[in-house]
């Protein structure tokens, strides 16, 4: 929640003391590696969501996985990201976060029309789900908004 209000840094912290306690949580990971893409800190987030992907992948936990393409994505690796992402069919996604994590990859990449064009059931739907819930002032609405606003203006572009 620190991360959508600009508390970036104290996110941070907070990830640092739960890892002090629990060395090997891969969400926990994860979410210290995102904080730190976030602050463009990605030298320090490439081998903690490295370790996270590790662990997370014998879990069945895609987040690692998608956070690290992100880091990825956004330096034009995309030889780093796992091949797994992007043998998805957008069909396939019924999640609308997971259809924006796809989208936001895609487009950190430049690869933007074809991609994105196959979850656009999936964003329209998100979207209209999202615009819904601005009346509602709820955490979660807040979260959601601040999440589609960051990936809508990409997607619309790429159309």
């Amino acid at each position: 929640m620190l991360l959508y209000i600009g508390k970036v840094r104290e996110a941070e912290q907070e990830m640092r003391q739960a890892l002090a306690v629990h060395p090997e949580q891969f969400k926990v990971m994860t979410y210290l590696g995102k904080f730190l893409y976030y602050q463009g800190r990605l030298g320090e987030a490439e081998p903690i969501l490295q370790r996270a992907v590790e662990l997370g992948s014998n879990r069945g936990s895609v987040d690692p996985g998608f956070i690290s393409a992100f880091l990825y994505a956004s330096r034009g690796q995309r030889n780093k990201i796992d091949p797994a992402i992007f043998r998805e069919k957008p069909q396939s996604v019924i999640d609308g976060d997971q259809a924006y994590w796809f989208g936001g990859v895609y487009a950190l990449l430049g690869e933007n029309h074809k991609p994105l064009s196959g979850f656009e059931e999936q964003l329209s739907w998100e979207t209209t789900t999202i615009h819904g819930l601005l009346g509602t002032r709820t955490m979660t609405s807040f979260v959601a908004i601040q999440t589609m606003n960051g990936f809508l203006p990409t997607f619309e572009a790429a159309r």
